[in-house]
């Protein structure tokens, strides 16, 4: 799941994700298509962490992500 777009002061902005990043697991869970991710969120509430796994170039980074 590429990141296409990262809103300025977001959780994710925060975290360090940015443009271009594909997204690979969620919590421990694959992300295959973006339909998955929106399924992981779905069940999080404001506040929450959620740790991502990305890819960015041919390095591998794991991010802790607190919804806003």
């Amino acid at each position: 799941c590429r990141v296409e777009v990262v809103v300025d002061g977001s959780g994710a902005a925060n975290a360090g994700v940015k443009t271009g990043d594909v997204l690979t697991s969620a919590d421990g869970t694959p992300l295959r298509a973006p339909d998955d991710v929106l399924e992981v969120l779905s069940t999080r509430e404001v506040g929450d962490v959620v740790e991502l796994e990305l890819r960015r170039g041919e390095e591998t980074l794991r991010l802790k992500v607190t919804l806003g």
